[in-house]
């Protein structure tokens, strides 16, 4: 699998001549989302939820807030009371011709949308049975018609159940009953990626130098990878619901969240120790706030004991001092573990859940938390683009409400949310979730004219052999979904990066093609590409046997992208 990314910026891709067919034309206005605000340095957008005792606050009026940007007045110019509605919507399905598929998500607009992330990485293991029966629980009570989608991450994200209003559904996938999205199970990948885990650690330990008998470096080590897989994850659901309008819950069950930056007693906790590490945590921050995502932590650790105190024959054995040391050390883990969670719900606009046993509650109480919300947008006085932090102050007049909205944002996003060389490639993974921030539609076809017997294979696949078929893969991108430079004679152009990637039944990579590309459109084909969307081709041979194509759009100028896995059947072409 690894191979691919070395060869990967060798490949190129070719752009469509347009189609100019009814069919086309209609189901690219289908598949074209209804415009959103974005949240942008120059149009910040902030979504408030506002309670009174444990009530929402209701019917307030633009006139009743205030915002500040670093302490300077702003002029609010748009401003949107939300309600989830009181009857189930019906999820919206483009309509698309036979064997196209689409990223756009199908969640009715105005839909409040909630994802449960059952966090197995930084989960002790004596707690995730709890946290799996209150998310059970939960599930049980949930009203049917709110979409819910279920994750799990272990040494990497994994879905389990995409957006769905049957809590039957999320039962059996929680139970691992049911078929489970393209993949992934819930449970099936622990040991393997625990494995996978534990060679990448000794291997990367070996080449930095470090012995076995170094703990403080290897728990440091240790610690700086899981919050940076910690940070991976976050992007990557970032991504995932960026292209759904509106505000998200994302409810998180974790014992230990590994992004404090409060020093404590724990190696490896506060990222400004690794400056690699503040720099993704930059970056998450940024990805969280344009996809307007209100983080939930939830302790899964629920009421926990002195350690001291969990065992009766450790009291006997042990000093006076010895116990005060342990219960000093207990303390300052969990509050700076609280601390940890009470950041992270405050600078996303979520509130964060702990000291509770009933973790079913826990989860209905932060969906009814963030159903009623207001929207509000401005422009900021300072609009230098110099990639410092912001931070955003909402009052009201009356100051007996409390307030949860996100605290801040940088003033660059684009240098906030820079990638590797590679952008696409770990979105790219067998079963990854969907990236929305470029919504596409897509279809494979063989080609008109196969290669003669014994010609090289197209692709990165070098050793790939066997009956093949070469297939075109079409891709169709909404003009207005990339960030093209307008040249005074109305041509545009930009930069982007395209992949694929064909899994087999086990999630083996078969062959793979892709690279940078150059977009060069005149001003006629600009007008063209407004209507019909920009069409774009790559090019595969792939063997005969049912198979998963994951392919993925990056813009280079602004960094946002779109992936999308479908089937292909395999069947053997004439």
């Amino acid at each position: 699998m690894r191979n691919w990314i070395r060869r990967l910026s060798l490949l190129t891709i070719s752009t469509l001549p347009f189609v100019s067919s009814t069919a086309a034309q209609n189901s690219a206005t289908s598949a074209t989302p209804s415009p959103t605000i974005q949240a942008q340095a120059r149009a910040v957008l902030v979504d408030i939820v506002v309670t009174k005792g444990n009530q929402p606050a209701l019917h307030l009026q633009q006139q009743d807030f205030q915002i500040l940007d670093n302490g300077k007045p702003q002029t609010i110019n748009f401003f949107q009371e939300n309600t989830a509605p009181s009857a189930p919507a019906v999820p919206v399905t483009p309509m698309l011709p036979p064997q196209e598929f689409t990223n756009q998500p199908a969640t009715p607009p105005g839909t409040q949308v909630t994802v449960l992330l059952l966090d197995k990485l930084n989960t002790r293991t004596a707690d995730q049975a709890a946290f799996l029966e209150g998310v059970r629980g939960f599930v049980r009570g949930l009203r049917t018609g709110t979409p819910v989608a279920v994750f799990t991450l272990t040494s990497r994200l994994h879905l389990v159940q995409g957006f769905t209003g049957d809590p039957a559904r999320l039962q059996a996938a929680m139970s691992g009953k049911s078929a489970p999205e393209p993949g992934n199970t819930a449970l099936a990948h622990t040991a393997q990626d625990d494995a996978m885990d534990r060679v990448q650690a000794a291997g990367m330990a070996a080449f930095l130098g470090i012995r076995d008998d170094s703990a403080a470096p290897m728990n440091q080590f240790r610690a700086n990878e899981r919050s940076s897989l910690t940070l991976q994850a976050l992007n990557q659901l970032s991504r995932f619901l960026a292209g759904i309008p509106g505000r998200k819950n994302l409810i998180w069950y974790a014992s230990d969240f590994p992004l404090a930056i409060f020093p404590d007693a724990r190696a490896g906790q506060t990222l400004a120790q690794d400056r690699a590490l503040s720099s993704e945590l930059r970056t998450t921050a940024a990805l969280l706030a344009a996809a307007r995502v209100a983080v939930y932590p939830v302790s899964a650790a629920g009421i926990a004991n002195d350690t001291w105190t969990q065992a009766a024959d450790k009291v006997e054995s042990a000093s006076i001092d010895g116990m005060q040391q342990q219960t000093a050390s207990d303390q300052g883990a969990r509050a700076a573990n609280i601390a940890a969670m009470e950041q992270i719900a405050t600078d996303t606009g979520g509130r964060a859940i702990y000291t509770t046993n009933n973790l079913d509650k826990a989860t209905s109480d932060a969906m009814q938390n963030g159903a009623h919300y207001y929207t509000l947008a401005y422009t900021p006085t300072n609009l230098q683009p110099d990639g410092s932090f912001h931070r955003i102050e909402v009052r009201l007049q009356d100051h007996k409400e409390k307030l949860e909205y996100r605290r801040g944002y940088f003033a660059d996003d684009s240098a906030a949310t820079a990638a590797g060389a590679d952008p696409l490639i770990p979105l790219l993974a067998d079963g990854m979730p969907n990236s929305t921030q470029i919504q596409y539609r897509v279809s494979a076809e063989p080609a008109s004219s196969q290669p003669a017997s014994g010609a090289p294979a197209a692709g990165g696949n070098h050793q790939l052999t066997g009956p093949l078929t070469r297939y075109f893969v079409n891709m169709i991108v909404p003009a207005d979904a990339l960030d093209l430079a307008a040249a005074p004679d109305g041509a545009h152009s930009g930069d982007i990066q395209v992949a694929l990637v064909a899994y087999d039944h086990n999630g083996k990579a078969v062959n793979w093609t892709g690279g940078a590309s150059s977009i060069h459109l005149t001003s006629s084909s600009w007008a063209a590409a407004q209507q019909q969307g920009i069409p774009l081709r790559l090019q595969v041979d792939l063997p005969h046997e049912p198979l998963l194509l994951a392919t993925g759009i990056y813009d280079l100028r602004t960094r946002k992208a779109g992936t999308l896995e479908f089937p292909l059947d395999g069947v053997a072409q004439p």
